[in-house]
């Protein structure tokens, strides 16, 4: 016990010291162990009870990823939660066999393209209203991959180590108290929500909400109260923190573009700074980071198989590998300009001998590959044009094209003159990808010129780029 009690002090003191703190002065978190052999029935997690006090706690339910992040009054900067794997961000992806344990995260995540009843729960919440049953599978849904992430915050934060695996029932208990000392492994902090910006139509942000309000009442006691702040203003307050944005003065004549380019689409907001009003908002699935592995699956198909899409392929597990391995190609290619990808014993041939697929993957590849897909998906949107995109311009046949002719929907329906814009601030996951910056990058240039994306345009550095919407979130201690 006393061993574990000396690491607990250890990582309390490295914490200070990262984040500017005093390691000698007491810091506003309170542990309170339980040395016993018995599973605490009120904790829910182990045979460890902790408390979590005071802060702020960001939650950013992506649609590929969750992040938490959370800071103390006394932090400089709040800072992103890693999870059981080292992880700065987990997959939201959720698996609820009937009568089955729930799978959660990365096990989830790996029967996405085997398993048609994995569940993503951001895109449940988008769904329009259901019966009640279907409703309550949703709340249920969403309350598990949160309280399992924010589970996981506490004990990282608190240095503790728990065992027990997760209890599905957990999930339907408080987890944010106002008296955490009366509600054991409950954080005594403030949770944050972000939510999406409104697009086109406004009614789908509302629902989103009321559908998101809904699943996590029940993870706050009723006296404690949650807040929900839009991913674009998160983002904003991030850049803020971070000094991203220099050349904004507090003044209300100010514009900032938020392009944030995440798993399953990319949504483009314009804000005014000063008042955190967003002016203009819009999302599209054409620009993503699945967008990316899609194209990068795709080449694998036609060059392995001699098919031409993915849905051609009926081997779902073979499929599934696929999947994984273009996810790793991805992240390989944003600091390469070409990937090995080798799956070994993908499938046999005729006479029942194992192939083995083994090739190399430029970014120039990928690239010809998005912008086939985007175009065949603009040219089956022919007859029925977009509202997202300008009709000043013809129809987008790849990245940059699409990108031009969002930005000039934007200018065209906010009457906002480009160059009075102070900023392009581009986040997300996506946004981490090469390819994706250059076409925003050749994209925007078409439309008000080099010089301007070179003042004007800002892509954070490293994980920054990912994270700021969470950091953003966590810093926010007025809303």
């Amino acid at each position: 016990m006393n061993d574990e009690w000396e690491e607990y002090e250890e990582k309390l003191r490295e914490y200070k010291l990262e984040h500017g703190l005093d390691p000698n002065a007491p810091l506003d978190i309170e542990v309170n162990v339980q040395q016993s052999g018995e599973r605490n029935s009120n904790a829910g997690m182990g045979d460890a009870v902790a408390t979590f006090k005071g802060g702020t706690m960001a939650i950013d339910l992506g649609t590929v990823n969750i992040r938490i992040a959370h800071s103390f009054s006394t932090d400089k900067k709040p800072h992103v939660v890693v999870d059981r794997q080292g992880g700065r961000s987990t997959p939201n992806y959720i698996l609820m066999p009937e009568g089955e344990d729930v799978v959660l995260g990365r096990l989830a995540h790996g029967k996405e393209h085997q398993n048609q009843n994995v569940l993503k729960p951001r895109l449940l919440l988008s769904s329009p209203d259901e019966n009640n049953d279907e409703k309550e599978k949703i709340n249920k849904a969403v309350r598990h991959v949160i309280y399992d992430a924010a589970k996981n915050a506490l004990e990282q934060t608190l240095g503790a180590t728990r065992g027990g695996a997760f209890s599905g029932a957990a999930a339907s208990k408080p987890l944010f108290s106002i008296d955490a000392n009366s509600q054991p492994n409950t954080f005594e902090a403030q949770p944050i929500y972000t939510y999406p910006p409104p697009s086109a139509s406004s009614t789908e942000t509302s629902s989103y909400l009321q559908h998101y309000q809904s699943a996590v009442s029940s993870l706050s006691s009723p006296s404690h109260i949650s807040n929900f702040i839009s991913e674009p203003i998160a983002a904003l307050r991030g850049a803020k923190l971070y000094s991203l944005l220099p050349s904004l003065k507090g003044q209300d004549d100010e514009y900032v573009i938020v392009m944030d380019v995440g798993g399953k689409s990319t949504s483009i907001s314009l804000v005014q700074p000063k008042t955190e009003e967003i002016k203009y908002s819009t999302t599209i699935s054409h620009i993503s980071g699945q967008t990316l592995i899609d194209a990068c699956v795709t080449n694998l198909i036609k060059s392995f198989y001699s098919l031409s899409s993915p849905s051609e392929l009926n081997d779902t597990m073979a499929l599934q590998r696929l999947y994984d391995a273009s996810s790793s190609a991805i992240m390989e290619l944003s600091t390469k300009t070409r990937a090995e990808i080798d799956i070994p014993y993908l499938t046999v041939d005729e006479q029942m001998k194992p192939k083995h697929l083994k090739m190399g993957l430029s970014r120039k590849v990928v690239e010809a590959e998005m912008n086939t897909l985007i175009s065949k998906e603009m040219l089956q949107s022919i007859t029925q044009p977009a509202e997202e995109l300008s009709m000043s311009f013809p129809t987008p046949t790849n990245l940059p094209s699409l990108v031009t002719s969002l930005f000039m929907k934007l200018f065209e329906t906010t009457n906002v003159n480009p160059f009075s814009v102070n900023g392009i601030l581009v986040v997300g996951g996506g946004a981490r990808s090469p390819i994706v910056i250059d076409g925003i990058t050749k994209g925007v240039s078409a439309l008000v010129g080099d010089q301007f994306v070179h003042e004007k345009l800002v892509v954070p550095e490293g994980e920054l780029v990912e994270e700021l919407v969470v950091l953003g979130a966590a810093a926010s201690s007025d809303l």
